[in-house]
């Protein structure tokens, strides 16, 4: 399921991982700049093998976070 720019993929209930893309329409920004965020630290991730997954309610979180909290590099979790 491909998702329209500024839309969430799917629920935020749901309980399976986002991929960059879905990642991308819910934040409106591209694909490469979700890439170039999670190498920064700024988006927290789960490595499954050589894939990138997202949870979404970590990244809503991301998005609402207060600006006086500064982000803190989380890096990834590593399944395989």
């Amino acid at each position: 399921m491909r998702a329209k720019p500024g839309q969430a993929p799917r629920p935020l209930t749901d309980d399976r991982l986002w991929n960059a893309e879905d990642v991308a329409g819910f934040l409106s920004v591209s694909r490469s700049m979700v890439y170039k965020l999670e190498q920064a630290g700024e988006l927290p991730c789960v490595r499954i093998g050589a894939r990138v997954r997202f949870d979404p309610a970590v990244e809503l979180a991301v998005v609402i976070r207060p600006a006086s909290i500064p982000a803190k590099r989380q890096g990834t979790t590593k399944l395989i």
